[in-house]
């Protein structure tokens, strides 16, 4: 879940890119945040960019 100091500097998208799934070792079709289905730990990956990223320390084999 994302946190925020000032509400008035974000704001709710429902665009249809936010609906899929990833696997892990899949690249990432845009630069943002992802976070784990199954352990809910997040990472930030860049487009075209395996995830989750290199040098990041996940063990669970869930869906990004």
């Amino acid at each position: 879940m994302a946190l925020f100091k000032d509400a008035a500097l974000v704001r709710q998208s429902m665009e249809a890119r936010f609906d899929p799934v990833y696997s892990i070792g899949e690249l990432a079709p845009y630069s943002g945040i992802y976070r784990c289905d199954d352990c809910h730990q997040e990472c930030v990956s860049t487009e075209g960019h395996r995830l989750p990223p290199d040098g990041f320390s996940h063990s669970c084999e869930g869906k990004v």
